[in-house]
């Protein structure tokens, strides 16, 4: 037998004893999201598929009570473990988490004594729609959202742990539209959080496509009329750019529909997402942030730890990319500075900043990576300093946090969306 299949031979062993405890999981707790993880044993496996549904005003959603081996509340109140403790659930709401709780008489009880339990986890940079295929450089109207099918089945980033997660509508133009907040699984109707969540901003890209608009109807008299070249061409005009738009005096012959859109939603107040990587540029989110005053988060932030002074004096929080390249026009292939032993540095000097700075720190896997595991994030994260509290806070309550879903999920605590994971081990454990 080769080695191979002595490894395949295992799987399906260790295979034939999970549908038991799925069984169960399913019976007692239809609606919850359950995710089950092998430690030491590859990839988790999602056990029970669709989460309570999440409207707050909806009332039929699961009850019932779990006692685990050990409880991640994930608060600010219990950041550790709880050993032997007990969750309840009503209509797929957390009521309560401790140890030793009692168990109502009028709900079941699901026995994981030989399991823990944590909150889902919250990918606060998925890549879980493609880019979309736009030409604009600059543009309001592509809405992630449109993009996300409700029904589809994300088994795959669910394995991960994944329940919660930001979808983007790209990050290869310089204004790519507005994002959402959705949930991976559970009813349809259900499963958007926020359809416009933000406006993404991408900063270090450079050389759109050209525009083109052909005459309708052409003909021998009315010309074609060559394409229109579109900014930015240089790093020097990435906010000339924006802010051309944005201007007052903006040249009406130049705006259109996608423009429109973007002053549009930007007069809404929304949130800018500001994905920025070197130190330059992100010296140019922070002033962008500041000049307009406007609530903004960084993406990426690979020398980030350069400017944690100006990221705390604009109220700017981070979503750590951990990746090993990206392409750009300064950097088409990497590694620098993206490579990992940078990037777990950058890590560890993150935390302690973000610590004593006061902005959030929150972990996310490389750009375009559809299936980045969070928690291998978090190990990265852990290799260069930063605490396991922090860590798994960063992929869970402080990713919620910066998403502006704290109360909802993120955290193991009354009030919250009962979105949670089942593990035969840490968390963290890989």
């Amino acid at each position: 037998m080769t080695l191979f299949s002595k490894h395949r031979a295992a799987a399906n062993r260790s295979s034939r004893v999970r549908p038991l405890l799925v069984t169960l999981l399913c019976a007692a707790a239809v609606g919850s999201v359950v995710v089950a993880q092998q430690a030491g044993r590859g990839a988790a496996a999602p056990v029970a598929a669709a989460p309570a549904p999440i409207g707050d005003a909806d009332k039929s959603g699961p009850s019932f009570a779990v006692r685990a081996k050990a409880v991640y509340p994930v608060s600010d109140k219990q950041p550790g473990a709880i050993d032997g403790g007990v969750m309840i659930v009503r209509n797929g709401k957390i009521a309560a988490v401790g140890a030793d709780l009692p168990i109502p008489a009028d709900i079941p009880l699901i026995d994981l004594r030989n399991e823990v339990i944590c909150p889902g986890f919250v990918a606060a940079a998925s890549a879980i729609l493609p880019p979309h295929a736009g030409p604009h450089s600059i543009s309001g109207a592509y809405q992630a959202v449109d993009g996300f099918d409700a029904y589809g089945d994300y088994a795959e980033q669910l394995a991960l742990g994944v329940t919660t997660a930001h979808i983007s509508p790209g990050g290869h133009r310089l204004a790519s539209g507005r994002g959402a907040i959705v949930k991976l699984a559970g009813p349809a109707e259900s499963r958007i959080v926020r359809g416009d969540s933000d406006l993404s901003i991408n900063l270090g890209v450079y050389n759109p496509p050209r525009l083109i608009k052909p005459p309708f109807y052409a003909s021998s008299d009315v010309a074609i009329t060559p394409a229109r070249r579109q900014g930015p061409e240089s790093r020097i005009g990435q906010l000339f750019q924006v802010e051309s738009v944005l201007a007052p005096n903006a040249d009406a012959g130049a705006a259109n529909f996608h423009t429109s859109a973007f002053t549009s939603a930007w007069s809404t107040g929304l949130t800018l997402r500001i994905q920025a990587r070197q130190a330059v540029d992100i010296e140019d989110a922070v002033q962008l942030a500041l000049r307009y005053k406007r609530p903004a988060y960084l993406v990426g932030a690979a020398e980030a730890d350069e400017l944690a002074d100006s990221l705390a004096t604009a109220g700017m929080s981070v979503v750590l990319r951990l990746e090993q390249r990206y392409r750009g026009p300064d950097n088409p292939v990497g590694p620098d500075p993206t490579a990992f032993d940078a990037q777990i540095r950058v890590a560890g000097r993150l935390a302690k900043l973000s610590a004593e700075k006061g902005f959030l720190l929150a972990l996310a896997g490389a750009e375009g990576d559809g299936a980045a595991d969070p928690r291998m994030s978090a190990a990265l994260a852990m290799r260069g300093g930063m605490s396991p509290e922090m860590a798994l806070g960063g992929i869970t309550r402080t990713a919620a946090a910066i998403l502006k879903l704290e109360k909802r999920v993120g955290s193991l605590a009354p009030g919250m969306d009962a979105d949670f994971l089942v593990m035969s081990g840490r968390p963290l454990d890989l």
